[in-house]
């Protein structure tokens, strides 16, 4: 695992299906377009790109199976080539890059069926793998998760609230054992979220390029009034 070397900041939304994260990570993408980056990079995992995200795809929509562990090497293969070309060369250019699930997600869940340490490394042995400027974790409660997403639901209800209950408390241990990982309560109005995200990320364009020389509460109006 190599150190972040990039000007630009790398930002991650992680959090169990139905958090929200994919919400806040696209609203987050309006509001540095406008301020901050205009070449800003939305982007997220898997990818659709190259056969192993397709193929990662197919097992979570339940149209393949795979072992466990042989499923987790084609995130590994697939995060590969989104970071080679895709994450690196934004970052290269200057752009801020938000990115839909990374390195945490395939920890957290591949921890359902296999070694944490196991999936750590496998992730480390990725060529040029670095960790992000700043992971974001929405974190709700599951019931609330797969409330938000019963349409989406083939599995029975009580097993798949057991396993994201598992995945939450991966999350939750990743979170202290990693820098820069944060976790911010998804359980509040998305306004309320956004304001949380917003402060934490306004510290890294601090470090990284200058902070927007206006009122969060003043972003914010702006911003949901801004379009997709």
């Amino acid at each position: 695992m190599q150190e972040y070397l990039y000007e630009a900041p790398l930002i991650v939304f992680e959090g169990i299906d139905g958090s929200g994260k994919s919400t806040q990570a696209k609203r987050l993408l309006r509001y540095l377009k406008r301020y901050v980056d205009s070449g800003a990079k939305y982007t997220k995992e898997p990818t659709h790109q190259i056969p192993k995200g397709n193929e990662i795809r197919k097992v979570l929509m339940g149209d393949a199976q795979m072992d466990p562990l042989e499923l987790q090497k084609l995130y590994v293969e697939d995060r590969d080539w989104h970071l080679h070309y895709v994450i690196i060369p934004e970052l290269a250019q200057g752009h801020t890059v938000i990115c839909d699930r990374y390195f945490l997600s395939t920890v957290a869940y591949g921890s359902i069926d296999s070694d944490i340490d196991t999936l750590i490394e496998m992730n480390q042995e990725i060529e040029h793998f670095f960790l992000p400027d700043l992971t974001i974790v929405i974190d709700i409660d599951p019931k609330e998760g797969l409330k938000r997403r019963e349409s989406d639901s083939e599995l029975d209800i009580f097993e798949k609230e057991e396993k994201t209950s598992k995945v939450r408390a991966a999350y939750k241990r990743l979170a202290r054992r990693f820098d820069d990982v944060i976790v911010i309560n998804g359980a509040r109005s998305e306004d309320e979220v956004f304001e949380d995200v917003l402060r934490h990320v306004n510290k890294v364009l601090v470090r990284r390029r200058e902070v927007i020389p206006q009122r969060e509460e003043e972003v914010i109006e702006q911003v949901k009034g801004t379009p997709e």
